[in-house]
């Protein structure tokens, strides 16, 4: 009966997964422009990963483009994100 049980769960979490790799495969049309700049800005993070030193100056733009981005949002997570950076740098609420 367990085993049955977990193949079952199994099968389940499998279908899942699928549906959702199925419904995220497609990008829409809205967000090609925001997903061309976040790729643009990984390979200007990686660039700058592989440099030695600080690069806190060079950092700086990415990170107000970063915000632009995240302000478009219309998402209810995008509200929480500002509440979660307080609490992962040990401030306070």
């Amino acid at each position: 009966m367990y085993i049955y049980l977990r193949i079952k769960i199994s099968s389940y979490a499998v279908a899942v997964v699928k549906q959702l790799q199925d419904s995220l495969s497609v990008l829409s049309p809205e967000l090609v422009p925001v997903h061309q700049k976040l790729v643009t800005i990984r390979r200007q993070l990686v660039t700058l990963a592989a440099k030695e030193g600080s690069q806190k100056a060079e950092l700086k733009p990415i990170q107000e483009e970063l915000r632009r981005i995240d302000s478009l949002s219309t998402s209810p997570v995008s509200c929480l994100r500002p509440l979660f950076i307080l609490r992962a740098s040990g401030a306070s609420s």
